[in-house]
């Protein structure tokens, strides 16, 4: 893939930093296109999509503990939300938290 270098300096940001907060907070320093700015953005957030569902997938495959597992997804995944979705849904899954009141209210008791 050929990606310019400011375009790219945008990636590493928000992928080492914070993501999407750190893409903005690097632009107004590299005085980007809107274009790149949008490729990072959408970068960053797919890969935090990906994050979000591929994480309790991969910490059930190495049995890891619920705590292991938010250690894990704080170190690696850029944005806060996916952050605790990944976390919670696995942590669910454990019956390690409580669901969610709304959730229990609509579907009752699940597993």
């Amino acid at each position: 893939m050929k990606i310019d270098s400011k375009t790219s300096h945008l990636i590493s940001s928000g992928t080492a930093i914070c993501g999407g907060s750190a893409i903005a907070a690097v632009d107004r320093f590299l005085v980007q296109m809107k274009s790149q700015m949008s490729v990072a953005l959408g970068t960053v957030f797919i890969l935090n999509s990906i994050a979000l569902f591929i994480f309790p997938i991969i910490g059930e495959y190495l049995k890891l503990l619920a705590d292991a597992v938010r250690i894990w997804a704080a170190i690696a995944i850029h944005d806060t939300s996916s952050v605790v979705g990944a976390a919670a849904k696995y942590a669910m899954r454990h019956s390690e938290l409580p669901p969610p009141s709304n959730l229990r209210a609509h579907y009752g008791s699940y597993p």
